[in-house]
């Protein structure tokens, strides 16, 4: 099942590494997670013991921080919030913000609501296969698992 797929875009992850999509979906499934604001940091957080042990088996997971627009100050402010929030180094390498145009952003990966955090399983193109929106419980972390070893 596809319905969406990740933008082709180019980002720059929390350690300055270069993110490329959809090359970096290449070779396996991953999971990624969209936080539209600040005021979804709890539902972000209630998917980090989920994320890392999923990250410690070997699944690339990361979270796309969405930001609408180009503004310099503004991406600087994002940005130095998000380094001090994620001091781990695994953590800043997992986190790659999305100054982009998220209406497309969110057509593109069938987002119709940007209340809740958004999940998505992508396979090795970046087509959507698996989704779930808002905090983790166990039926979506069973789900989710399921979709990585589908």
């Amino acid at each position: 099942m596809s319905d969406g797929r990740f933008p082709a875009l180019t980002a720059e992850a929390l350690d300055g590494k270069a993110f490329a999509s959809p090359a970096a979906f290449a070779g396996a499934r991953s999971v990624a997670v969209i936080g539209f604001g600040l005021e979804q940091r709890s539902e972000i957080e209630s998917w980090a013991a989920e994320l890392d042990t999923l990250a410690r088996a070997g699944t690339v997971a990361r979270l796309f921080p969405a930001v609408d627009g180009g503004n310099l100050f503004l991406r600087g402010m994002v940005t130095a919030a998000l380094k001090a929030a994620l001091p781990s180094r695994e953590l800043r390498a997992a986190t790659i913000p999305l100054f982009t145009d998220v209406d497309a952003l969110c057509a593109s990966l069938g987002i119709a609501d940007r209340d809740h955090v958004a999940v998505f399983v992508l396979d090795e193109t970046g087509a959507v296969i698996w989704r779930a929106f808002g905090a983790v419980n166990e039926t979506v972390s069973t789900a989710l698992r399921a979709a990585l070893t589908a």
